[in-house]
């Protein structure tokens, strides 16, 4: 305001355009949001129709993170897709869907997703269940994470929900 009790132009002017990149802001953020899910529900999608052929150690340890083999010798990751391969080939994909976070740090950021793919295989039907994980390490690259780029994702742990598997899958030795 003026010393006269009227408000300045220029004040006016500035916080008009202040709350229009605020809007825009809210906006850019929230397509990017449901772009990272629509990214991670496709990954998710993928990964299982990958997986669900064979379940190869080769092709699962090409979409996981290292942190996933942290103190797991390749020979006990191996005997453990063995049991899951016991589903059988997958025979269709129903329905996948999810969420991400983000998780922030001083020098990074980290997006989380947790999502479930419905999948139907020779033998039963499974919930299969990934956690994923993004990193970007420079903080001014935070605007990469609205891309497309599915090869970003990858596996930090996963999990296979059968009835089927709880029945036949044999017991683990202690």
């Amino acid at each position: 305001m003026t010393s006269e009790g009227k408000k300045s132009p220029v004040a006016l002017i500035l916080l008009s355009s202040v709350f229009t990149l605020q809007c825009f802001l809210v906006v850019f953020l929230y397509l990017g949001w449901v772009d990272i899910n629509k990214s991670g529900v496709e990954y998710a999608a993928s990964t299982v129709m990958a997986l669900g052929s064979n379940w190869d150690y080769k092709e699962l340890s090409s979409r996981a993170d290292p942190q996933m083999f942290a103190g797991h010798p390749e020979s006990e990751t191996a005997k453990i897709l063995d049991v899951i391969s016991l589903l059988g080939k997958l025979q269709s994909l129903q329905a996948c869907g999810g969420e991400s976070s983000i998780e922030a740090a001083t020098s990074h950021f980290v997006l989380i997703g947790q999502y479930q793919c419905k999948a139907t295989f020779e033998k039963d039907t499974a919930i299969v269940t990934f956690v994923f994980t993004r990193s970007y390490k420079d903080i001014l690259s935070f605007g990469n994470i609205f891309g497309h780029a599915n090869d970003n994702w990858k596996i930090l742990r996963f999990n296979v929900a059968s009835n089927y598997l709880a029945k036949t899958a044999p017991a683990p030795k202690p």
